[in-house]
């Protein structure tokens, strides 16, 4: 198990001498005890808000009416939760009241999964009423009590279910069965959160568990057509940042989105994100000299998503034909992204930059203003195609043909 840190054990022992239970609970316990660093620590005790205000020099109310209080005592912002209960949720979100309760059980019952319901005190005494290390052990998520209920408090916790399920976890029956059939109330949950958890997922160990969303209808309000199926084993194959543009072009292949951009756009995300997805909308290059190009014209990156988002058609493609449905367009013997790794990698010229002549080369001659400009592009695209004639020589002969035709 990890160590905890000092400032971390300093707020625990506070509240044990002022006669407080305090614990860490929830996804710290779980990565302690799964030999893996905890992102944050948050702490849950027997004491009131107003009383963990009193105990602490520096504190801020960051949501008193729940019962959390952010103490900076130690340089680290830590929360700290006072046992509770919740009421009502008719948001399928957030709970409408909560109660304030002295027992720690009662404050791991509302959780949403075993492996998160569990406690850890200073004497190293584990609290896990729910047989969420055996859960962990076994890499299983079952939902605290009943999983219907416990997604209908809050839809989000069935989109954190599919983040664990890519990070191993196996997901109990009954609460992937209670997923499957609350899963359009992840309606109800903010969309830079469904993006949040899509894209952990698609960056995670095995990142094709994305497709219970599609499949299970969690995205069904975003999408263009319901409750699609895809195969998502492609995305192993595909470097974690190039994810998204993979999935996205084998959703558009399945009809389920318009474009890789308008899905971009339709979960907010970033203006970067928008853009390559709006590169992947173009049509991949058949040649080595089209990729090289398109290098120079929409940059490494684009590049790159794009030939991610053409190998994931390309392998769905094989897959169908494999199994007599389609027959395979193109020559599968080296994929897009190897293909255009190879290019970078060689330093072969793809860039205006790369040209062995420039703009001032070109006044010279008498051109100005927009003719600079598609001239070197004419230039660069030739050697894209001839990567020899990217000499000073060689390109002001072809500047001076040009010239003269120009004339």
């Amino acid at each position: 198990m990890n160590t905890i840190p000092e400032y971390i054990l300093n707020i625990l022992r506070r509240l044990e001498a002022a006669g407080e239970t305090a614990v860490l609970v929830g996804g710290c316990v779980r990565d302690l005890l799964d030999s893996a660093v905890p992102r944050d620590y948050d702490v849950a005790t027997s004491a009131l808000p107003e009383r963990v205000a009193s105990l602490f020099s520096h504190t801020v109310p960051t949501g008193i009416r729940h019962g959390t209080v952010t103490v900076l005592d130690f340089g680290e912002p830590v929360e700290v939760t006072t046992f509770r209960t919740e009421g009502e949720y008719r948001d399928h979100r957030r709970p409408e009241t909560v109660t304030f309760v002295s027992a720690l059980e009662a404050d791991l019952a509302r959780r949403d999964f075993t492996v998160n319901a569990m406690a850890f005190d200073l004497c190293g005494e584990i609290y896990d009423p729910f047989d969420g290390r055996k859960d962990l052990e076994n890499r299983v998520l079952r939902a605290v009590g009943d999983p219907a209920e416990r997604f209908r408090e809050d839809a989000l916790r069935m989109l954190r279910a599919v983040r664990f399920s890519a990070r191993g976890f196996e997901i109990e029956e009954k609460t992937l069965a209670a997923m499957r059939k609350n899963a359009a109330l992840t309606s109800h949950v903010a969309t830079e959160r469904i993006a949040a958890e899509l894209i952990v997922a698609l960056t995670s160990a095995n990142p094709e568990k994305v497709t219970v969303m599609f499949s299970f209808g969690m995205l069904d309000h975003i999408l263009q057509r319901k409750t699609v199926a895809i195969d998502c084993v492609i995305l192993r194959k595909i470097p974690q940042n190039l994810r998204f543009f993979a999935l996205a072009a084998l959703l558009k292949a399945a009809g389920a989105i318009e474009s890789a951009e308008r899905f971009a756009r339709a979960l907010k995300l970033d203006g970067k994100m928008v853009s390559l997805a709006r590169a992947t909308g173009k049509p991949a290059p058949q040649t080595r000299a089209a990729w090289k190009f398109f290098i120079a014209k929409n940059g490494e990156t684009a590049v790159l998503a794009l030939a991610a988002a053409a190998d994931a058609v390309a392998d769905e493609l094989a897959a169908k034909s494999e199994a007599g449905v389609t027959t395979v367009p193109q020559n599968l013997e080296i994929s897009n992204l190897a293909l255009v790794g190879e290019i970078l990698a060689g330093g072969e010229p793809c860039t205006l930059g790369d040209l062995a002549i420039g703009g001032s080369d070109l006044l010279v001659f008498g051109f100005r203003g927009k003719a600079i400009g598609e001239i070197l592009w004419a230039l660069m695209e030739k050697v894209c195609e001839t990567p020899r004639l990217n000499t000073r020589e060689d390109l002001l002969l072809e500047i001076r043909k040009i010239s003269e035709n120009h004339d």
